[in-house]
């Protein structure tokens, strides 16, 4: 049932957010494109949040040892 939910939120959000989308001008594709992929970036940020990378050892404890 939460996905659902996160999924009809961010539908209803893009949906918004694209609306905004059509009405500005297009002067190129490739910039077209980027706005594309900044609402897409920025409304799953909205809804799913951020997401924390791991970080990886650089070097593990037996490299150390030797």
């Amino acid at each position: 049932m939460k996905r659902s939910e996160i999924a009809e939120e961010f539908k209803l959000k893009l949906y918004n957010r694209y609306e905004v989308l059509e009405d500005t001008k297009v002067e190129d594709v490739n910039s077209y494109w980027n706005e594309i992929k900044n609402v897409l970036k920025d409304v799953g940020e909205d809804v799913l949040g951020r997401q924390k990378g791991k970080k990886k050892e650089w070097l593990s404890n037996e490299s150390w040892k030797l």
